[in-house]
Formats: C-alpha cells, structure tokens, sequence
C-alpha cells in the first residue's frame, strides 16, 4: 500500500514529537508550501496543532512548531481513572490516601533489582529509562543540591488539576526509583524551550 505524502509528514511529526516545516523538509522530499497544505489539513481533521513555540533558524523568522493532537492521543482511561480516584479518595483520610499512593507507586517501580543495586549517576540513568516505559518522557541533570529530574510528559494531564494527589504518587515513584529524597519545584510550566515540564530536585 502506498504511504502518500500526507501520511510521511504526519510519521515526521509522530516521530519527533516537536517539528517544524523546515525540519519536516529536511526530512521528506516535499516543498515548504505543500508540507504547509499538509499540516493545515491534518489540523482541521484534529490530528495535529500548532503549539505557542518558536524555533529560530538563522536569520531568517522564527517557525511554528507542529505536535500531535491531545485529542488524537485521547481515549476513556482518563474519565475512567477520575472517576475510580474520586470514589476511593472520598473514602480515605489524607494518612490513609497517602498510605495507598505509596503502595500504587511501588506496583509502578516494580524495577528490576539491577536498579536497587545500583546507585548515584548509573541508577539515575535507569530510573529515567525506567519512567519513559510510562511515557513520562523524563531526563535528569546533575545539580549542586542533588539531581534535577525533568518529566517532559504528565501521562495524567487530563485530570491532574482535579487529583493533585498524583503529583504525591509522581514524588514517591521517583524517590523509589531514585534512592533521593526530591521536592517538586515546577508542575506543568513552561522551560526554557517553551514547552511544558515537571521538575523534581533532589537533596
């Protein structure tokens, strides 16, 4: 079956999650002007958007960068996990709930016992291998406190707003994983690249 030229460019942004057309150009044999009836007919089909980011090259302006659809990504689990959190959150004193995060993030960091042997930089390195098989999207730096642990990706930004409680069990699974004691400094905020992030420091 032949992939026609709408399908690669859709692939191009599927692949490198942030893209802009000039990228996409260095990577199809397309013209910037057809990429560009592409992407505006892959937007109206809700698929793709255009984020509020920037990428300069050269000198000339700077470029739109083009994503996958939140909409395209979404599926039930989302309203589904709200409402399992809301029925058994309600029935749980704050200690208790607590009690219940921690337990959900050690069935999370179930890692194999390579990770617990290990420590400093290479057990870093494989609890960030560890948090992208959940999509956290996740990257770590060293700092003079202790580690900065960056999730790139909230895997619960659909409800996070309404359960604050999964940042708790987002803490606890690093910590685990980790072998730091961390504390949240950002949720959801735009880096420096402009894109949105969580970021964990380690002590």
């Amino acid at each position: 079956m032949k992939i026609t030229s709408r399908q690669k460019v859709f692939r191009e942004i599927h692949k490198h999650r942030f893209i802009t057309v000039s990228e996409i150009s260095q990577y199809l044999d397309l013209t910037p002007a057809n990429i560009r009836h592409h992407l505006s007919i892959l937007m109206d089909e809700g698929l793709v958007e255009k984020k509020d980011l920037h990428r300069n090259f050269g000198r000339g302006r700077p470029e739109s960068v083009y994503t996958l659809s939140r909409v395209f990504k979404e599926d039930g689990l989302a309203q589904l996990t709200d409402g399992i959190l809301r029925i058994w959150a309600s029935s749980l004193s704050v200690e208790e709930l607590i009690a219940k995060l921690d337990k959900m993030a050690a069935l999370m960091s179930a890692y194999p016992q390579r990770i617990e042997n290990e420590s400093g930089t290479k057990r870093l390195f494989l609890c960030v291998e560890h948090l992208n098989l959940y999509h956290y999207q996740a990257s770590w730096e060293a700092g003079s406190s202790g580690p900065h642990i960056r999730l790139g990706n909230c895997p619960y930004w659909k409800i996070i707003e309404r359960h604050p409680e999964l940042c708790t069990m987002d803490k606890i699974l690093l910590e685990k994983l980790s072998g730091f004691t961390l504390s949240q400094i950002s949720k959801l905020e735009q880096d420096e690249k402009g894109e949105l992030e969580c970021l964990f420091i380690g002590s």
